[in-house]
């Protein structure tokens, strides 16, 4: 898996953790430091062919939810796009997905941007990393003294 922030570092697995059935992972990149957690559930349960009980389902290859959430960003991009644009028909379910994905990546960009911030590190996405940038010259309100 390669690094959100550095997109070029390799992570490696800090930390596993089974939680109801799903594995959280505390990953660290090799290249620049970067901490972030994956949750991985039973592929199974994502990408269902057959019904399955939870066991054989987690049995079975994990599936990266972060990483296929990224893949649906330009996708759900484009369903708001297309939604806007005068007579469209429209799918309400599907503009409230598209909508939570681009919000969901959204408030996680600006956790990884605070993260650079407080750390010190340049993330490779641009947007990231001028983020990152600005919360760098924001004092931090918890460490003000009064």
């Amino acid at each position: 898996m390669k690094c959100p922030v550095c997109s070029h570092g390799v992570a490696r697995v800090k930390e596993t953790r089974e939680v109801g059935g799903n594995l959280r992972r505390r990953r660290e990149c090799v290249s620049c430091g970067h901490l972030w957690t994956t949750l991985e559930v039973a592929k199974e349960l994502v990408e269902t062919k057959s019904a399955c009980t939870l066991p054989q389902a987690i049995s079975s290859p994990l599936f990266d939810l972060e990483s296929a959430l990224e893949k649906g960003v330009q996708d759900a991009v484009e369903c708001v796009i297309e939604a806007i644009k005068p007579g469209s028909p429209c799918d309400r379910t599907k503009i409230d997905l598209a909508k939570w994905l681009i919000e969901d990546r959204r408030k996680w960009r600006i956790g990884i941007a605070e993260h650079a911030a407080l750390t010190g590190q340049t993330p490779a996405d641009p947007a990231v990393a001028q983020l990152a940038h600005i919360l760098s010259l924001v004092p931090d309100p918890e460490g003000e003294v009064a």
